[in-house]
Formats: structure tokens, sequence, C-alpha cells
């Protein structure tokens, strides 16, 4: 017997995500039937991550994605791979699933159908590592991974999983939180780069695409640090005739003119000057010598000025990434074309050399390492993928490097590999998994909560006790006169610091960014400040009496009536006051 979805009519209505599930009796009496599948968003996502799969041996079913009965073909993902497709609200998308050849037997179809996340909570300061796994196939290519993680930067443990995220290799954050991360191919963009920018709880903020000519190859980004905009740069094709280009955008997706580079036909990594005078640029160019050269581009003068690198300095090597740091010293990674290790230099505006590092290991896989730029912005971290065990597996070291002399502060590794790829088994789920891919990291921004108690007058043995609200860690603390403490990498957001009343002390707040006490916004890279008094009494030993107030003098009483009270309770004015009568 037929299956009952062999068309548009018949399909399967996917009621909602995640749809996990199979569907089998797709072969019959020699015929293996296309089956259909659709699904009516109720709410606007992100992406959806589409996978039907068969066994991948005998059934390997191609994947055509269709709007509206299956009339407006949309996108097309060969042979049990994975793509991704952007929803809207009021259209129904179907899903035509294709025998590869043939009519292959048996036929059990695994679904997997997953909605990118809408809105995470991500510790400030921890890596983030995205990527994919690219297996050929035609418009639009198929990929494998599509999860992203974040990974503790002191630890190296990986805390939070997304099983769905936007696919692509390139992205960066802004002083103020805004993150880009580029949507480098799913059904809906296959030829113009899209990108998102997010806010730092990774609800989205702003989408845009960048059409100059037709890009080919991943596009690059990088972020300004002190103009508060990303730089772009592609590479694309007019005609015959490659292109390398540049743009920028600010934190809502405005675009400035592209910037089409003349003698320049590849791009590998592009960053803005520290004063924004200058775009550098890595590549092809200056002769066609192939991704050996750094040039910089002078933004006033609309020209190539001296370049930072000339061609072919550097023997046998490409510029695998590339950053600057705020005091205008340019961060490089050359990847060896052969023996595909690598090493970091460190070179002035002048391009004098200033440092060179070496990872150690270094027998890298092939993929290509990464930079990220750390919270404190005087350091940078380092990312590669090595062999180890002759070849057989391979490790993920991450090293934090300080930039002013290249000591290592911190290493982390992982011996299995930091790596995001989808499960082929017969329980499929996503993992981090060894991968010889394309990896693209950041340091996402936290912020930073001081505490610190004063005390005038009081007992200066007396400790006070404070609880926090937000999700701070520690969620309660104490500290005595003088005392302090710091919560670095906080997550953006709002907290709250109270401070449990004690008897004999008024209680005072003063948050530096003018936030009440109990709802203080944290933003990505800001040092907020809560300063706690208290006023307490040293009282006079002696004998006191009780007198009348006869001239209403401008004396001031504070009472505790109730031992809950937040604060004492002034009397201004009082009848009745203390006088000390005798020592």
């Amino acid at each position: 017997m037929p299956p009952p979805n062999t068309d548009s009519i018949t399909a399967t209505i996917i009621p909602s995500l995640p749809y996990i599930t199979t569907q089998s009796g797709i072969h019959d009496a020699g015929t293996t039937y296309k089956v259909w599948y659709k699904y009516t968003p109720t709410v606007e996502t992100i992406l959806l991550g589409v996978y039907f799969r068969g066994d991948g041996v005998i059934y390997k079913p191609d994947t055509r994605i269709h709007i509206n009965d299956g009339l407006n073909f949309i996108g097309y993902i060969n042979a049990n791979l994975i793509s991704q497709v952007p929803l809207l609200v009021g259209k129904t998308y179907y899903f035509e699933i294709i025998p590869n050849s043939g009519n292959p037997n048996p036929a059990t179809l695994n679904i997997n159908l997953l909605a990118a996340p809408q809105h995470v909570s991500v510790p400030g300061g921890s890596i983030f590592i995205r990527g994919a796994s690219i297996t050929s196939s035609w418009i639009p290519l198929g990929y494998k991974g599509l999860g992203a993680g974040y990974i503790n930067p002191n630890t190296g443990v990986i805390f939070n999983f997304e099983p769905m995220f936007v696919v692509g290799e390139s992205g960066d954050f802004l002083p103020s939180g805004t993150i880009l991360f580029a949507d480098d191919i799913n059904v809906l963009s296959a030829v113009n780069d899209k990108w998102i920018l997010y806010n730092p709880d990774l609800s989205i903020k702003a989408q845009f695409t960048w059409d100059w000519a037709q890009q080919t190859g991943h596009p690059v980004s990088r972020a300004s640090r002190e103009y508060g905009r990303f730089y772009l740069g592609s590479k694309g094709y007019s005609g015959n005739t490659t292109y390398a280009s540049w743009t920028s955008v600010d934190e809502n997706g405005i675009l400035a003119p592209t910037v089409v580079l003349p003698g320049m036909y590849g791009m590998d990594a592009l960053a803005n000057s520290a004063d924004d005078q200058f775009v550098y640029i890595a590549g092809t160019g200056g002769g066609g010598a192939p991704r050996t050269i750094i040039r910089r581009w002078n933004k006033a003068l609309g020209a190539f000025g001296p370049d930072l690198v000339p061609a072919n300095s550097v023997a046998n090597s490409y510029v695998a990434d590339m950053l600057v740091m705020p005091n205008g010293h340019v961060v490089v990674i050359w990847q060896e074309f052969t023996l595909r290790t690598c090493f970091v230099r460190i070179y002035d505006a002048n391009g004098a050399i200033l440092r060179n590092f070496t990872p150690i290991p270094n027998n890298t896989t092939g993929v290509p390492a990464r930079l990220g730029y750390a919270d404190d912005l005087t350091s940078f971290w380092l990312f590669i993928h090595v062999y180890n065990n002759a070849g057989q597996t391979s490790n993920s070291y991450f090293f934090n490097l300080l930039e002013s002399d290249v000591s290592i502060l911190k290493t982390i590794n992982s011996p299995d590999g930091y790596w995001v790829e989808f499960d082929h088994g017969p329980n499929p789920q996503y993992r981090f998994v060894t991968s010889d891919s394309c990896p693209f990291i950041l340091i996402l921004p936290g912020g930073t909560l001081i505490v610190n108690k004063v005390l005038n007058g009081g007992s200066p043995a007396q400790v006070f006790h404070f609880t926090t609200t937000g999700g701070l860690v520690p969620s309660t603390f104490n500290l005595a006169s003088g005392g302090s403490r710091t919560f670095s990498g906080v997550t953006p957001g709002v907290y709250g610091i109270i401070e449990t009343p004690v008897l004999g002390y008024h209680t005072n707040y003063s948050v530096s960014d003018g936030s009440p006490n109990t709802a203080i916004t944290v933003s990505a890279n800001e040092v907020v400040t809560v300063t706690v008094t208290n006023n307490g009494s040293n009282p006079l030993s002696g004998i006191y009496k009780v007198v009348p107030n006869s001239f209403k003098s401008n004396d001031t009483v504070y009472t505790d009536l109730q031992a809950n009270e937040k604060e004492d309770r002034a009397i201004p004015r009082p009848t009745w006051k203390t006088g000390l009568i005798g020592g």
C-alpha cells in the first residue's frame, strides 16, 4: 500500500516544533514513493533546521522546500543533508521528500525539525563557538552542523548548547553588547550574504542583506570597537572578474556604501585600525600574490596606502585571522599551506614586527585558527584544532594571550575537540565532536558589578549581610566596613543588591548609573558600582535623662521602632530629647 502523504494535498501536518519522528512504509511493491509534510508557523521563526534523512546507505532522500501548496519552490537539499529555512507567519511551508535514485528498500524516513532559539541566557565572558561541516551540494549548500555552544572560559566546560543556530563562520560584538552573526547560507539566502544583529540575550535586533555583486565563498567581519560599527568584507564577481570589497554597518543594520578594492582578488580577513582611519585587508592581491598580503585602505583618500605586510614576506603561509587591539597593534595568525602549522605575529601600525607566538602543540588539522577579543581588551584568545595520536583523533585548544608580551594567561584543552555536528546514528542528537571545518569564535561581552561598604559610626566589627536578585553568583555575601565584592562577567540584565537591616544603623544606597538598588541595569562591558553606606551611632558612656525640648531646636531623633524596617525613622524637632548629665 502506498504511503498516505504522496502529494501536497495529502501532506502530513507538522503540528508544532520541535518535530522529531519517523515514517516507515515508504517503499511498496517495488516503488519508493515521494512523501510530503507541511508546517504553518504561528510565530515568526528565525530559522528552522530541516533534516529529512534515511539510513544514509541505501535510502538517502533529497528534500525540496515550497511555499503555499508546492507552487512556489524556494530551495533544495541534496541527499540526506540538513539546511535552514527562515519562517514567516501566514505562509505554509511544504517539504517534498524524494528518493535520491531508483527505488531503495528498505526506506525509513527520520524527521528532525528544530527551531532556532528566540532568547537565551548567555553568561558574560563566555566563549561562543559556531560553524558547520560543509558537504558538497548545489544551491543551497547542505550543512551537517547547525549547533552553537557556550564554553566556560575558566574551566573549558560546555555549560550551554543550542542545537539549532544560524550557520556561518563570521561575526563579532561591539562594546554595547550588540552581536553580529553571518547567516552564510540557507534556502532563502543562497546568493546574498544575510546578516543578523542580536541583543546580548540573543534576541534578534535587526536583519539585513549585503547584495554587492554575487558573493562567493564565506564573508568575513570585524567590529569597530571605537565607533560602534561592524566592518564586513567579502569577495564577489562581476562578469568574469572577481573582486574583493568591504562595507560597514551600524547597530541597527544600516549599511554604508560598498567599497570595491582595486587589485584585490580575494579576502581572508579584515579589521579596522584603532583610530578608524584605515581598513586592513588580508587576501590575494598585489600582483596576484596568493593570500599572503595585508594591505591598508585609507578611508579618507579612498585608496591603498603602504602595505602593512608586503606580498610573500611570510613564506608559504596565509592569513587565517586578524584583529586590531585598542593600542593599534595588529594581531595576525599565519597558517602554513602544506604542513598546516601556525603562529601568531603582532605588528605595530607601521608593519614592524613586535612579537611572535607559536602554540604548542602545533600540528593543526587544517581547521583555520581563529582569534577573538577578550573581555578586558588587553589580551586576546587564540583557537587551534590539532591532531594527536598519529592523526587518529584531534584536540581543540584555546589560549588566552596577553598582547603586551604574548604570555599565556590561560589554556583550555578539550580532548574530544570542540565542534558542533549532527549525529547521524540511529538516535540522532546534537553534540560536540571533532570536525575539519571552519570555526568561528567570539568572547561574548559581560559587565562588572562592584559592591562597596562604607560605615560611618557604629562598631567597626559590625558585619552586614547582603542578598542579590537576577542570578548573581554567589547569591548572598557578607561585608564589613571598607569591604568590597566584585561580580565579573555579568550577563547583561537587571540585578538587585539588598542589605539586611541591622538595628541601630541607617542604610543608604548609591548606584553609579542612577539605578535603584533593587533594579540595577548592567550592560555589556559596563562597570556599575553600588556604594552601601551605613550611619551608626557611637553613644557616650554616662547617665542620660529625657528632657523637654522647650525651644524646639533643630534636633533630630532616630528611632528603630520595628526590627523589620529597612531604615531608621527620623523625627525632626522632637518634643522630647535625651541629654547627658554625667559621665
